[in-house]
């Protein structure tokens, strides 16, 4: 994303900034005809994250509605993104047009950053110890009292 943003830095007159939006959106985004190459390439950001960690640290009795309110925060938001984002792009709304990476690139940042803290390390844990560990609430590299509030 962060590629896109500089690319749509140029003027709109630089053919070759605008065929590297065009390159890089096709790269990343996995629902098109080339999706197996595509797929690869959004498998490496945080596009999957939300399921596989509902997934992971969901409780055993939990995991079900944990998974349903994963998937209806995602829908939710693909449906909010798919509603502002064209306004955001448009010359006549938010005139942002290729610069919009910048805003996915901070967001992916700021989230990249938020799981790295907040999320436990879940790697050679069996089901038990990843239920333990999740419910004394020790998450990841900051210790939060979820007990207390």
């Amino acid at each position: 994303m962060l590629a896109i943003g500089i690319a749509g830095t140029f003027p709109i007159t630089n053919s070759r900034a605008q065929w590297s939006i065009v390159v890089f959106v096709f790269l990343w985004y996995p629902h098109t005809w080339l999706s197996d190459v595509r797929q690869i390439v959004y498998n490496c950001s945080l596009g999957v994250c939300g399921l596989a960690i509902a997934s992971e640290l969901g409780s055993l009795p939990l995991r079900a509605p944990t998974q349903s309110v994963v998937v209806f925060v995602q829908a939710l938001t693909s449906w909010l993104f798919a509603f502002v984002i064209p306004y955001m792009i448009n010359p006549d709304a938010g005139n942002l047009g290729g610069k919009i990476g910048y805003v996915f690139a901070g967001g992916g940042f700021i989230f990249a950053i938020l799981l790295f803290l907040y999320l436990p390390e879940t790697r050679g844990l069996t089901t038990d110890e990843v239920y333990l560990t999740c419910g004394s609430a020790d998450f990841g590299r900051l210790t939060i009292a979820l007990r207390h509030m």
